[in-house]
């Protein structure tokens, strides 16, 4: 009974890495086109509620599958989807989005 305990653990103790190494860290700096940190853009999974957003140097840092798709996420900006394949290191350049803030709603009183 003991030996059956202590292998259990065992097994247990060898098995939990495993299970455990498909999510990692990812980390990066998200810039506009001219190279400026982008403040304040979201850094998000689809489909899940794991997020993170960028601070006043751009950064970020995520939890996330090692096969995972991250999307980044600004106002005036167009999203950015990235396939992360294990990187541990992802730096995204967005582009600027042209048609923002030029579409006119009419109002009518």
């Amino acid at each position: 009974m003991k030996k059956t305990i202590i292998l259990s653990l065992i097994i247990l103790f060898l098995i939990c890495p495993v299970l455990f190494a498909e999510t990692i860290s990812v980390r990066g700096v998200v810039k506009d086109t001219l190279g400026e940190p982008i403040v304040g853009a979201v850094v998000y999974v689809p489909g899940t509620l794991n997020w993170a957003v960028t601070g006043q140097d751009g950064s970020y840092h995520i939890y996330c599958p090692h096969n995972a798709t991250l999307t980044y996420s600004c106002l005036g900006f167009e999203d950015k989807n990235e396939l992360v394949n294990g990187r541990t290191v992802i730096n995204v350049v967005l582009d600027d989005d042209l048609n923002w803030g030029l579409s006119v709603t009419p109002l009518t009183l």
